[in-house]
């Protein structure tokens, strides 16, 4: 399903690439969805290791369109030429408008961890996909806003993807 028709009142897991989308201006429906969040029309949720993906993310996105890094590989650029994280100061805003959005941040906790192995290996799914569908368990959440085709492979979540991604 479209994140369009993610009903009214509904509570949803938003996924990194979902805040990625909206912070580059990618997807319209994404900044719509994040829109209805700030007005409480949908109910948001997302976990701490999203939070921490979408900083990861900006960061290199940020280093890139400044041209301080060339494209490809920019973690590992990152890393050899650390002293350009320290001129960096955009992507770190994120969070303060994620926390504007309305969006509850479930913790990290130890049992998700192992609940998320027994997903990955149920399910074939990555390392944060696993994380993120054992706290949508675990919080009882089965609404999933991501362009991540991934966890419809977890029986009982249901998926609302940007249609405007090619």
């Amino acid at each position: 399903m479209t994140l369009a028709k993610l009903p009214d009142g509904a509570s949803v897991f938003v996924d990194a690439n979902v805040f990625v989308y909206h912070f580059t201006g990618v997807s319209i429906e994404c900044k719509t969805l994040l829109e209805r969040a700030e007005k409480k029309s949908i109910q948001p949720k997302t976990g701490a290791h999203i939070l921490l993906e979408v900083v990861h993310r900006l960061m290199m996105i940020e280093a890139v369109t400044k041209g301080l890094i060339s494209p490809g590989q920019p973690a590992k650029k990152l890393k050899q030429q650390w002293q350009v994280i320290q001129q960096l100061r955009s992507y770190d805003r994120c969070l303060a408008e994620i926390a504007a959005f309305n969006v509850e941040v479930f913790p990290l906790a130890e049992e998700i961890i192992r609940e998320s192995s027994r997903l990955r290996l149920a399910h074939g799914l990555m390392t944060n996909d696993s994380v993120t569908a054992a706290m949508m368990i675990q919080h009882g959440v089965n609404r999933v806003a991501t362009r991540d085709s991934d966890l419809q492979r977890v029986p009982g979540l249901t998926l609302y993807q940007p249609a405007d991604i090619p």
